[in-house]
């Protein structure tokens, strides 16, 4: 399979175990099926997220636009986000709706930074109405978002994640989120979250 080898990467596919080229690919496409299964997890994560954050800052700042007030939004980064967003709705008028799902979620993790402590003691029992009072701040909420963050990007940048031992913790976190988020949601997720399954295919266990 010297042309698959290729394509792949040879480099990248050495960090799958396996004695064989054979073995090497089925943890390869192991660890395809283990981020396809998680992609439902991240899905209804984020648009909970940034739905629930857009209704509660239009309310705290009393208009839909609040991602343009650069006295609320004031790094360059975000502000470049908004822009892009923007930038991307073609033939039509622009909708608030079109940069709370255009801009990246690093700009929804970026609203847990500091700045905004004020705008979370104001917020934080709407945006999460179900979650434990010591979990509902901001530092608590910011330390997890990174921790998404990080596994998010792994998993959309094709990046190996079967051999995380935390694995299955990170995706019990998300879900324990969302349900803070929406106890609506996390049951809706629960149709179709195959991860569980996708776990316990593991083919390293085969060869035991």
């Amino acid at each position: 399979m010297p042309d698959l080898e290729s394509v792949l990467s040879s480099e990248r596919l050495t960090r799958y175990p396996g004695a064989t080229l054979a073995e090497r690919l089925e943890v390869y496409r192991w660890n395809v099926q283990l981020c396809q299964a998680l992609y439902p997890t991240f899905h209804y994560f984020e648009v909970a997220l940034r739905n629930r954050v857009h209704s509660a800052f239009t309310g705290l700042r009393g208009t839909p636009l609040w991602f343009e007030d650069p006295g609320f939004i004031t790094h360059r980064y975000a502000k470049q986000a908004v822009r892009e967003a923007r930038r991307k709705v073609k033939g039509r008028a622009v909708v608030p709706g079109d940069v709370v799902a255009g801009v990246t979620f690093g700009f929804w993790r970026g609203l847990f930074f500091p700045p905004f402590e004020d705008a979370w003691r104001a917020v934080a029992g709407e945006v999460f109405p179900n979650a434990p009072a010591e979990h509902a701040t901001r530092k608590a909420l910011n330390g997890r978002l990174s921790t998404v963050l990080e596994f998010r990007n792994r998993v959309f940048h094709h990046e190996p994640v079967f051999h995380w031992q935390d694995l299955t913790k990170k995706h019990a976190m998300m879900h324990e989120m969302l349900a803070w988020l929406s106890s609506a949601a996390v049951a809706e997720l629960a149709k179709l979250d195959t991860f569980p399954v996708a776990c316990a295919s593991d083919p390293r266990t085969r060869s035991l």
